[in-house]
């Protein structure tokens, strides 16, 4: 039983940041994001007869510490609500830098959940394979879809994306990379932590009102709103480490922000976002493209439109 899925990573446009349930990964809020092509992530599964246990490969290297707990964990998930009895060879490969706050994990788990999904015959719906794949990382859960995706927060069996079909070929995002190391704050961690943040109520009611006005900036394809009410839930979010002496900010990462207030100041709708991580994204439209690529040539950067939702066959 054999099987590949490529998923390509999504950024958030409204943030997920925090869980009311750890092991189901329930989010406190619903989040929106906009999954991208350039990002991605291959798995290959294959259940043996005769494993002893799950085996991961990373870029074909073999993995034994915190990456492969956590994947044999969904694994045992896998097991355990699919009635199987089978341990698997896992292959991942991916052009993510792994704990960078680009989405890594949202891509892995997702086409991991698709691989085990075709390489069992599960035949499970969009629905079912985006709240499989919530267990493994919560943002999985939108890679199951293409372009823009709504994750609804609720219970396990109602918490999970579905794609709020927006046709905006002309949206893009920029990846502006400052640091592709893996940060010395995890992403869990620090979201378990900002619970305790004395800014953290304010941020998730206003994090609400800020969905509904992303959806509706969205119908109307209004970059000028998209890109503000993003822009501004980023910073919430990110205001909830401040007052725990937590943040992901380097000073490039405060150059570029500052930056992109410089271009806005000269009529240039283009607007950052960060997850939990160093790296900025950036929204604009294709239009404004070349000005915003030529003022930050000192960095990498990566052009981003929409992405594909997972897809993959079996092989055996």
């Amino acid at each position: 039983m054999k099987a590949i899925a490529r998923a390509y990573a999504n950024f958030a446009l409204i943030k997920y940041w925090g869980k009311k349930d750890e092991l189901l990964k329930l989010p406190v809020q619903s989040s929106l994001s906009f999954t991208v092509d350039e990002f991605y992530t291959d798995m290959t599964v294959t259940f043996k007869d005769n494993l002893k246990k799950d085996v991961l490969y990373i870029d074909e290297l073999l993995i034994t510490d915190k990456k492969y707990t956590r994947i044999h964990n969904f694994m045992n998930i896998v097991r355990q609500r699919y009635k199987i009895d089978k341990y698997a060879i896992i292959e991942s490969s991916s052009n993510v830098h792994i704990g960078a706050g680009l989405a890594s994990s949202a891509s892995s788990f997702a086409a991991l959940a698709y691989a085990v999904n075709l390489a069992l015959n599960l035949k499970l719906s969009k629905k079912e394979l985006s709240i499989l794949a919530r267990l493994g990382s919560g943002s999985a859960s939108r890679s199951i879809h293409g372009g823009f995706s709504l994750w609804k927060a609720g219970t396990d069996e109602t918490s999970y994306a579905t794609s709020l079909k927006i046709d905006w070929p002309e949206f893009r995002m920029i990846a502006v990379i400052v640091n592709d190391n893996e940060k010395k704050i995890g992403s869990s961690e620090a979201m378990k932590a900002s619970l305790n943040s004395p800014f953290y109520d304010a941020y998730v009611k206003q994090s609400k009102n800020d969905l509904k006005a992303m959806q509706n900036a969205l119908k109307e394809k209004d970059i000028y709103k998209v890109g503000d009410i993003a822009e501004r839930n980023a910073l919430l979010m990110h205001s909830t480490l401040l007052p725990l002496d937590l943040w992901y900010f380097l000073p490039d990462t405060i150059k570029i922000m500052n930056e992109v207030k410089k271009l806005r100041e000269n009529n240039i709708p283009v607007y950052f976002t960060m997850d939990a991580g160093p790296n900025v994204k950036l929204i604009t439209t294709q239009e404004y493209l070349n000005a915003i690529t030529s003022h930050f040539k000192e960095y990498p950067l990566i052009v981003l439109k929409e992405g594909k939702a997972v897809y993959g066959k079996r092989i055996s």
